[in-house]
């Protein structure tokens, strides 16, 4: 199967947060023991372009912060499964939650704990700066780095594959 056809199946995004979502920069110094993180406001825009084209997006993080739950908020992700220390385990309980095979899953990550994942989706794709492991098991590697505008490039990537790219740059047109 080609890769416009491995991208038309795909109804699910499972993106990891630190490195992808994130530039892996963590602030401390807020409330004590408060994390904070800086996310690209073109990525959230990639990510209301996906959930428009009618696609379920989410988080699979190992980490459980406020940050990550106020990013998922602000984006409206369908669901955030996070504080998951093995991504093989979390990747396979996603499948069985969203009620979805593993060829309909697209999964984002940039660094060697999202490996057992990247090897189960049926797409996955790494952010431009990441681990030199994870860019030779992925199936796309996007230009842009984590945290500026990755997640992004790879919304439109999948959209113009699923045919739905031009209707959603319309409806932002009033």
């Amino acid at each position: 199967m080609n890769l416009t056809d491995k991208l038309r199946k795909i109804r699910v995004v499972i993106l990891d947060v630190d490195g992808t979502l994130t530039d892996n920069g963590v602030l401390y110094g807020f409330d004590n023991d408060t994390a904070g993180k800086r996310y690209s406001t073109f990525d959230g825009l990639g990510i209301d372009c996906l959930r428009k084209g009618g696609l379920k997006v989410g988080l699979l993080t190992g980490r459980n912060d406020f940050a990550n739950h106020r990013r998922a908020r602000d984006c409206k992700f369908d669901f955030i499964k996070d504080t998951v220390p093995n991504k093989k385990i979390g990747f396979l309980e996603l499948l069985d939650e969203l009620d979805v095979d593993a060829d309909e899953c697209l999964y984002m990550g940039d660094d060697l704990n999202d490996l057992p994942a990247i090897r189960r989706a049926g797409v996955s794709v790494a952010p431009g700066n990441s681990a030199k492991e994870v860019k030779q098991a992925v199936t796309i590697i996007v230009e842009s780095c984590g945290g500026h505008g990755a997640v992004r490039e790879m919304a439109e990537i999948l959209l113009k594959a699923q045919g739905k790219w031009l209707d959603i740059v319309k409806s932002y047109d009033f």
